[in-house]
């Protein structure tokens, strides 16, 4: 399944962030580490980076284009996918909704970069939570440790805030 990265809240009080610089394009290889893109928060620019390998299949947003947080900006395509037909599912809608995988390590930086998001486990198709918005509201701790027991976030009642999935929950 592909890896789609989305936009991380870069700064406490950060909502949207404008982009600044693309530092790869479609067909790039990268690994995790590597800064993908500049973006303008309320306070600076800042680095996108990736937290996993795969090769750009598709960037979702231009330079000067505003980003809400948690917003899609590109998706990798995983090694042994084709990156062209990875963005050919996006274009005709056939790529599978993604549930949020949290990063291994955040670096020590003040800024967090982007999160990496996938399908479930399984590689089954996950329904979002109702009212979410097609976003599953859930904690980094929760997602990973969801993601260690190949548990289902959608199948979790959350205790959290507005229904969040909290550690507890998992």
């Amino acid at each position: 399944m592909p890896i789609e990265v989305t936009m991380a809240k870069l700064s406490p009080t950060m909502d949207s962030g404008q982009m600044v610089k693309w530092l790869v394009k479609v067909g790039d290889t990268v690994k995790e580490g590597d800064t993908l893109a500049e973006v303008q928060t309320d306070k600076a620019v800042m680095p996108i980076e990736a937290f996993d390998n795969g090769i750009v299949a598709h960037l979702d947003v231009k330079e000067g284009d505003d980003i809400a947080v948690g917003q899609r900006v590109l998706v990798l395509a995983r090694k042994g996918e084709d990156p062209k037909q990875v963005a050919q599912q996006l274009s005709s809608g056939t790529a599978a909704p993604a549930t949020p995988k949290s990063p291994e390590a955040a670096p020590a930086a003040p800024a967090a970069p982007a999160e990496i998001h996938q399908s479930g486990s399984n590689g089954q198709e996950v329904a979002p939570a109702a009212g979410t918005g097609g976003r599953i509201k859930s904690s980094p701790l929760a997602r990973k440790i969801a993601a260690a027991a190949g548990a289902e976030l959608a199948s979790i009642t959350g205790s959290g805030p507005g229904g969040r999935v909290i550690r507890r929950d998992v």
